[in-house]
């Protein structure tokens, strides 16, 4: 039976089902995490082709305190309240897409992913002389992440957890504070991110502070020192993308986000090639283009997930396996493709 370009494909990749998975990310934090979320992360997963929903727990000022719910959260809608970021996170409630501060309320998220940023009011009180407050940081972003990382949702989802360090502060008032998220609380976020990675826990580093400062004329998207609202708040959009590409980047090949990595995205990816696509077209390196770097990825991830294809299990070169199941997938090539010619390609290069 033909595929996309000419492509005979196996009748096991036929008869397969296609599902259609989505994703549920929850974004939690201080002031920074409002700007970017619920709405324009919602918008960046939407530009993708992700299915699913951007949802957020967070509040201007928030600290380390606040957000373990030691401290009273006067931005906490409907009422100020003392409440816990991390564990609504998991169980809900959150805020949906809506009004920054949430008017709309999703009771049960069932989250995918959990982003924490937070840090960034903890260094300003460090450097304008609070002794406790470093102290407390270390204490209480420890115990949250230690929660996050081991935590179930009600649907019985385990979520990656994706600890993100703060931006930059870029005003001259906050100097003393920025050098203190360079040279003490961003090392000690990395400590604990590896600490937990070497548990063998779902928690991935999400370094946004070396990121933004790659992005030219990023400075320009500062409206106060910390927040993004200048350029058309162009720093919050990017934002939005970088922290969806980092969760994606754990989903490499998955195009429709059921879980495998399998044949049914490798015919998404081959009925999309050599156009201009997203991620749920077989753009997996979100460079707008599905080529045979997006191939590549894929190959390298095929099989990850619950075993698609069982038979796949007698192969016993791991290095070839993803061109082998390219082998499995592809009887013909039609004449005169480009990806008949990358397939060559890549066929010599694995010999």
């Amino acid at each position: 039976m033909l595929c996309a370009h000419g492509v005979v494909c196996v009748s096991l990749v036929i008869a397969s089902t296609s599902f259609a998975g989505s994703l549920s990310i929850v974004a939690t934090g201080d002031s920074i995490t409002t700007g970017y979320a619920p709405i324009r992360l919602t918008l960046a997963m939407q530009a993708q082709g992700v299915a699913g929903n951007g949802y957020s727990i967070a509040s201007g000022g928030a600290t380390a305190s606040l957000y373990v719910g030691d401290e009273l959260d006067l931005n906490h809608k409907p009422e100020p309240a003392f409440h816990n970021q991390a564990e609504e996170a998991i169980n809900g409630p959150v805020y949906d897409f809506g009004s920054p501060y949430g008017s709309v309320i999703e009771a049960n998220p069932e989250p995918d992913a959990v982003i924490v940023m937070l840090g960034t009011n903890d260094a300003a009180r460090a450097a304008a002389g609070n002794y406790l407050a470093w102290p407390t940081y270390q204490a209480d972003m420890a115990g949250i992440y230690q929660y996050l990382a081991t935590a179930v949702t009600p649907g019985g989802k385990r979520p990656d957890i994706f600890i993100a360090t703060p931006l930059p502060m870029i005003a001259p008032q906050y100097a003393a504070a920025n050098d203190l998220l360079d040279s003490t609380m961003i090392p000690w976020i990395e400590n604990q991110v590896a600490g937990l990675q070497a548990q063998g826990l779902p928690v991935h580093l999400l370094d946004l502070n070396a990121a933004i400062r790659q992005q030219p004329d990023w400075q320009s998207w500062y409206s106060d020192g910390i927040h993004l609202y200048g350029a058309n708040q162009a720093g919050y959009d990017w934002l939005a993308s970088a922290i969806l590409n980092g969760v994606l980047d754990t989903r490499l090949g998955d195009a429709n986000l059921d879980g495998e990595v399998d044949g049914i995205d490798y015919t998404i990816w081959a009925d999309h090639f050599n156009q201009s696509a997203n991620w749920s077209q077989g753009d997996f390196n979100r460079d707008g283009q599905v080529t045979g770097a997006d191939y590549t990825l894929w190959a390298d991830k095929f099989g990850l997930g619950a075993a698609a294809y069982p038979n796949l299990a007698l192969v016993p070169e791991p290095a070839g396996f993803g061109l082998l199941a390219v082998g499995l997938l592809l009887v013909a090539v039609g004449r005169g493709s480009i990806l008949r010619r990358y397939l060559r390609c890549r066929l010599r290069q694995a010999r």
